[in-house]
């Protein structure tokens, strides 16, 4: 997030505005029963949501109408992901995912200058 647009300042949504685990998993239920199959947990930074493990294993136990489990993915900036990795790792994540940013993060600064060059 560029700290130009979110600094120390900026209001964000209470957190009585965000949807609770419960109402995102009933939202879940009613998509996978009209047929989605994969679900993305990203928007942000999902990894700052507190007991954000516990959602992703209430999501894992969603099961399509054909009774196979979904494909559930999370994408995030990777800057919490060293700290939540093993409760992740042993989860039902199916796959995690980078930013763009994150990964241009993690390279040297040559490698950025070429690629700026592009």
């Amino acid at each position: 997030m560029p700290r130009e647009v979110f600094d120390k300042n900026y209001q964000f949504l209470p957190h009585a505005a965000l949807l609770s685990f419960e109402e995102i998993e009933r939202l879940a239920r009613v998509f996978v029963a009209h047929g989605v199959e994969k679900i993305r947990l990203t928007g942000g930074e999902p990894l700052l949501r507190k007991n954000i493990e516990y959602l992703i294993e209430r999501l894992a136990l969603l099961r399509t109408p054909e009774g196979r489990p979904l494909d559930l993915t999370l994408t995030t900036n990777g800057s919490l992901f060293a700290r939540k990795a093993r409760s992740l790792g042993r989860g039902p994540v199916a796959r995690h995912g980078q930013s763009g940013r994150a990964r241009r993060c993690a390279l040297s600064p040559h490698e950025r200058r070429r690629l700026r060059r592009r």
